[in-house]
């Protein structure tokens, strides 16, 4: 296993747990939609970006479902760092075949940067 600097590390303390919390997000926050994500994004004044995933059964089996949130993990992990201000990000997964992490990535970034008012990302 390899280790990795704190900063890229996701905590429970980066994700949005609560019914309440995610409700907020998803009615206050700007919509997006790239590719197979449509995303919603809350800017708070908070510590950092929170994530929250909604993957439903139509997108596939449990396998397939968890691959996608991994990915979609992964991206936000390593590409938070790169958003402008702190916010909360809601993704909801439209039924798709799953891609590899580079697009997920591009997606991500691309629709939380256009929600947060910035200039797209090249992807």
């Amino acid at each position: 296993m390899t280790t990795e600097p704190r900063a890229y590390r996701l905590t429970s303390a980066m994700r949005l747990r609560t019914a309440t919390e995610i409700r907020h997000t998803m009615r206050r926050g700007r919509r997006t939609q790239k590719g197979p994500l449509r995303v919603y994004v809350h800017a708070t004044q908070g510590a950092h970006h929170r994530l929250g995933l909604a993957v439903s059964r139509r997108v596939g089996n449990a396998v397939q479902r968890s691959r996608i949130k991994r990915l979609l993990r992964e991206a936000f992990r390593t590409e938070r760092h790169a958003w402008p201000s702190k916010a909360d990000i809601m993704v909801v997964v439209q039924p798709h075949a799953i891609m590899k992490l580079e697009h997920y990535r591009s997606h991500l970034a691309n629709a939380v940067t256009h929600a947060l008012g910035t200039k797209d990302r090249q992807a």
